[in-house]
């Protein structure tokens, strides 16, 4: 908003405050206007000098720029007096000329230096492979290197770079899609186009990366999941496999999934496992296919979706399936969107018995909880099984983390119930304990030589997971992790109270250095 003055010049004294620091720059330009440019160069830079705002736009105003002014009005009549003084003040820029120039001498400054500085560090280059070797020989390698990137790169000509950059951005375009990453509108398009393809959608926690993966199943295709690199879908993350499993589309319809040998329990479909493992399983519009630890995906069978709703008057239009909600793609309850939903009310533990299956954890508990159900009321026996299945998922979790992390320690976690089990709430009943295995002699069980490291209550074990959690991901990307065996850092280790002794004791000491 420029300030509005009056005809000879004068300033308004209802000006707005927010106007006040234009004031300078709005001179300057009436000035400039009005000398028709027979200002002197020491005028020009007393008009510059008197604010941040002239001096800072002094070269697109007066200098060798090619300077584009846009003017905003306010379209009521309460606005009318501050557009009057923008379209003069647009209209006293308009007065003024600049003299672009092209900058053949910025770029011979730049070229001269870039050559000087190759000449440089190729004698310094040249110094340090003649002498003794020291650690600045690798730096002024990868100097040299990037150096003689910046000349030839300035050298070539505009078209050629500008076609490079048009096959890259192309290049990277369809990298992208083939792994399933599509923008918003390339998404829509896709699904436009490919009306009764069966196609599968990330799911997530967070609403802003929830459905922006896309993969098709192609029909009569086999589509690979795992982390390896024949895989179609490429997946890297907790519990991942270079194959875990494999997606079958037949006709567009039938849709049937193929899990690894050694991948069982890491591929669940709603949370479940089949009966027979090694038996391919026939999977449903809306199924959830849960890949280890790193990824939810929905499937979409457009097919399955719209034989009971088909318009025999819309049979024309074209598609009558619709893409999945960003409701839909969200994961809201965590965990129990990922394991087995078991009945509210079982009379028998048989009828509990299929919803073991899915987890090492749990499957290892039927004897413990085929006497618990006994002696609880059937109610609070499938309330307490329903936190029992939450808590083996993040065990199994746990474990999954501890094998790759701590590959040369051989540690487990495990779940034990307290038997008080007629108080509190079913989180209460649940202890987990880190149990070391040490390698043995021959013959003796594994199970004797046990050692439990560790008792932590549930809600302490939770926090130690999102530990776990941060330290995995620190090592994935940086490929190392500072924290092992620190007390304070490592979530394996519980500290005692001369470990937060001597580490009070060394902040001390460093603080007084």
């Amino acid at each position: 908003q420029a300030p509005s003055y009056s005809s000879n010049g004068a300033w308004w004294a209802q000006s707005s405050a927010a106007s006040q620091p234009l004031a300078p720059l709005v001179l300057a330009v009436r000035e400039l206007g009005k000398g028709g440019g027979a200002v002197t160069h020491s005028q020009t830079d007393v008009l510059f000098q008197t604010s941040n705002l002239p001096l800072a736009l002094k070269e697109a105003l007066t200098g060798s720029c090619r300077t584009s002014l846009l003017v905003t009005l306010g379209p009521t009549a309460a606005s009318a007096e501050e557009s009057a003084a923008g379209l003069r003040f647009a209209e006293a820029a308009r007065q003024l000329r600049t003299h672009p120039e092209p900058l053949h001498g910025v770029w011979h400054d730049v070229a001269t230096s870039l050559a000087e500085d190759l000449l440089r560090l190729r004698s310094q280059h040249r110094r340090n492979h003649t002498g003794s070797a020291n650690c600045t020989g690798g730096r002024t390698a990868r100097e040299l290197a990037r150096a003689q990137r910046l000349v030839e790169e300035l050298h070539r000509l505009h078209r050629p770079q500008h076609e490079e950059q048009a096959e890259l951005a192309r290049w990277r375009e369809e990298a992208l899609q083939a792994q399933g990453l599509f923008n918003l509108s390339a998404t829509q398009k896709a699904l436009d186009i490919e009306q009764v393809t069966p196609y599968l959608m990330n799911m997530s926690y967070d609403p802003a990366l929830a459905g922006r993966l896309l993969y098709y199943l192609r029909v009569g295709q086999v589509t690979t999941i795992g982390n390896g690199s024949g895989s179609t879908i490429l997946v890297n993350g907790l519990g991942l496999r270079p194959r875990l499993c494999s997606v079958m589309n037949k006709d567009n319809v039938c849709i049937s999934l193929q899990r690894s040998e050694d991948a069982q329990r890491l591929v669940l479909v709603n949370g479940e496992i089949p009966s027979s493992l090694a038996a391919e399983q026939d999977l449903t519009h809306g199924d959830r296919i849960c890949v280890g630890r790193a990824m939810v995906l929905r499937l979409q069978v457009p097919m399955q979706a719209c034989v009971e709703t088909i318009n025999e008057d819309d049979e024309e239009g074209g598609n009558s399936h619709k893409p999945p909600t960003s409701d839909e793609l969200l994961l809201r309850e965590a965990l129990r969107e990922l394991v087995p939903r078991p009945p509210k009310h079982a009379d028998a533990f048989n009828q509990l018995r299929p919803y073991m299956r899915h987890s090492e954890s749990l499957s290892e508990l039927q004897l413990y909880m085929e006497d618990l159900h006994c002696k609880l009321e059937p109610m609070r026996s499938c309330s307490f099984f329903r936190t029992l299945q939450e808590a083996c998922f993040l065990i199994d979790e746990a474990n999954l983390i501890t094998r790759e992390v701590r590959t040369d320690e051989r540690v487990s976690f495990e779940v034990e119930f307290v038997w008080d089990i007629y108080r509190g709430s079913a989180e209460d009943i649940l202890m987990i304990r880190a149990m070391w295995y040490p390698l043995g002699k021959p013959g003796e069980s594994e199970q004797c030589l046990a050692e439990v490291v560790h008792y932590w209550a549930y809600s302490k074990f939770r926090e130690r997971l999102e530990m776990m959690r941060d330290v995995y991901d620190l090592l994935q990307r940086e490929g190392s992790w500072p924290g092992r065996d620190d007390p304070l850092e490592d979530p394996w280790i519980e500290p005692s109270l001369p470990d937060f002794q001597q580490r009070l004791l060394s902040l001390i000491v460093a603080e007084r250095r």
